[in-house]
């Protein structure tokens, strides 16, 4: 699989393993598979740190996405939130939804679900997510809001099951992009601000 090759690549070129992000919603692949999620990869090497700047030459369609960020403790007690989840975080994550090519899975899951770039925000203990909002602003407006998830277990056992297909598996230490409760577009030039009720607010700026 192309997508497992590009992560490969990234690991030998001394990118360090961050963990997965859940695609949901996806028009061409809910055609053939369905509800299920369909998974890409995280890791360092399109890391940013909140504040920063993000080039946005290449993109044809950005958006900037609010997501949980779950930080997994032990992937084998997946009956028990808080015993398979370790803690949360807010992820802003910059996805170019035609990156890759649209109409067919191929080029989607090739081309790591529409991925850019991510930052995620300081961890913190799991608590109840219900009711919990994510927002997001764009120059100081706000552009979107969505509801959490009110648990999150389904979430890993997603994970690990499009993971197994794969060969692969969830790591004590990963982190899982939970799916986007916030889907901005986004220009260059735009300063963009996201959060998630309790958790940190994250920022990034896109350049020309």
């Amino acid at each position: 699989m192309a997508q497992r090759e590009r992560r490969a690549a990234s690991l030998a070129a001394g990118a360090a393993r961050v963990g997965w992000k859940m695609g949901r919603g996806i028009e061409e692949i809910e055609a053939v598979m369905g509800s299920e999620p369909v998974i890409g990869y995280l890791t360092s090497e399109t890391l940013f740190e909140s504040g920063s700047r993000h080039r946005a030459d290449g993109a044809v369609a950005l958006r900037a996405e609010i997501e949980l960020a779950l930080w997994v403790r032990d992937p084998e007690r997946q009956g028990d939130e808080s015993e398979a989840i370790g803690g949360v975080a807010t992820a802003l994550e910059l996805v170019d939804v035609q990156q890759g090519g649209r109409g067919a899975i191929e080029p989607i899951l090739a081309a790591n679900v529409f991925h850019r770039a991510f930052a995620i925000g300081e961890v913190q203990p799991l608590t109840a997510t219900a009711g919990r909002q994510a927002r997001l602003w764009i120059d100081g407006e706000l552009r979107g809001s969505g509801r959490l998830l009110d648990d999150y277990t389904d979430t890993v056992r997603a994970a690990q099951r499009c993971l197994m297909a794969i060969g692969e598996t969830l790591r004590p230490g990963d982190f899982i992009l939970a799916g986007s409760a916030v889907h901005v577009p986004v220009s260059a030039g735009e300063r963009v601000s996201g959060e998630i009720d309790g958790l940190s607010r994250l920022r990034v700026t896109i350049a020309a």
